[in-house]
């Protein structure tokens, strides 16, 4: 990508935002203060349709209560992916690596 720095990260941002909102397309959405999480118990075995993503807090407090919040509200899945992003903050990652969560382009376990 070319321009400034600024216009990339914002290009960047459109980008990923892009993504989140066709994956969120047709499910439920709670917003809680640390991320966004994704559900539909009609479909408990599509990870897409089940997963956390747009993750903003990187603090401990925070990654726990993402995680009982993810078990709150996606108790009708196995699943536990969380989709994530150049956005993404580092300690977020290696928390969540910490936790078992597989990398990639969407973290799970």
């Amino acid at each position: 990508m070319q321009g400034n720095t600024e216009e990339v990260i914002a290009r960047m941002r459109r980008i990923a935002d892009a993504y989140r909102w066709q994956r969120r397309l047709g499910h439920a959405l709670v917003e809680t203060p640390y991320c966004g999480i994704v559900s539909n118990p009609a479909h408990p075995d599509l990870w897409d349709a089940n997963h956390a993503d747009d993750v903003r807090d990187n603090s401990d407090e925070a990654s726990d209560a993402m995680l009982a919040a993810m078990d709150t509200h996606l108790a009708h899945s196995d699943w536990r992916v969380v989709h994530t992003d150049a956005f993404t903050p580092e300690a977020f990652l290696a928390r969540f690596a910490y936790e078992g969560f597989k990398g990639g382009r969407s973290s799970f376990r």
